[in-house]
């Protein structure tokens, strides 16, 4: 099994978190290669943002085909993945698996990014029903994504579907969501990944009681 690890980093500094960096580095899978994707612009507004991410993970979809890996590990520039995150998400029976953090938008009021309705990029989070949490949590829920932070997606996926990107305000991550549901894959959540999410001088990490809790970076 090679899995391409695939970070796409800021436009501005710092390039990469710390925090990520580290977590990266110390991944306790060893058939794993790290690659950092640095084609920037400068100062983007929110649609060269997306155009910018969107180019980014067309580029990881191509190396995973043209270099004969059989999966890709996304992990985004401000995600603290766990050491054994990597491991976990090759164990789920889905060809899209999705580590658990926290938004940090406002609409999904630093809910999980665990969702089930199809079909609706404002949908709201699974973990907004406090039953599903406690459930969900440490286990493997059926969703339909979304998010890129921190996701494992199988090589079949990639000859399925492509990265689009047709509306200038909604990331590629969505479309690619939606265009799976679309072509039968299965999503999946692991929420026995848990991830951070870097929001200024801290990280949200999700809870099974109170959604999420904050720790100061460094002190997690």
């Amino acid at each position: 099994m090679r899995v391409l690890v695939f970070c796409p980093t800021y436009p501005r500094m710092p390039l990469v978190k710390s925090v990520t960096l580290q977590a990266l580095m110390s991944l306790d899978c060893p058939a794993y290669e790290l690659v950092f994707s640095r084609e920037d612009i400068p100062d983007p507004d929110r649609a060269q943002g997306h155009q910018n991410m969107f180019e980014k993970y067309t580029r990881a979809r191509k190396m995973v085909l043209d270099g004969g890996y059989d999966a890709l590990l996304t992990v985004e520039a401000d995600i603290v993945v766990p050491q054994d995150g990597l491991a976990k998400l090759l164990e789920v029976d889905a060809q899209v698996a999705y580590g658990l953090y926290c938004s940090r938008k406002a609409h999904y009021g630093n809910n999980w990014l665990v969702i089930q309705e199809p079909g609706s990029v404002l949908a709201p989070p699974a973990s907004l029903d406090d039953g599903f949490r406690r459930a969900a949590w440490g286990n493997v829920v059926e969703s339909v994504g979304h998010g890129l932070g921190c996701t494992l997606i199988r090589r079949e996926v990639f000859e399925r579907v492509h990265f689009r990107y047709p509306d200038p305000l909604v990331a590629c991550d969505w479309y690619f969501a939606m265009d799976c549901q679309a072509e039968g894959i299965r999503q999946a959540h692991h929420c026995g990944v848990i991830c951070g999410h870097v929001h200024g001088n801290e990280i949200l990490w999700p809870d099974p009681e109170t959604t999420y809790r904050r720790t100061v970076v460094g002190a997690h």
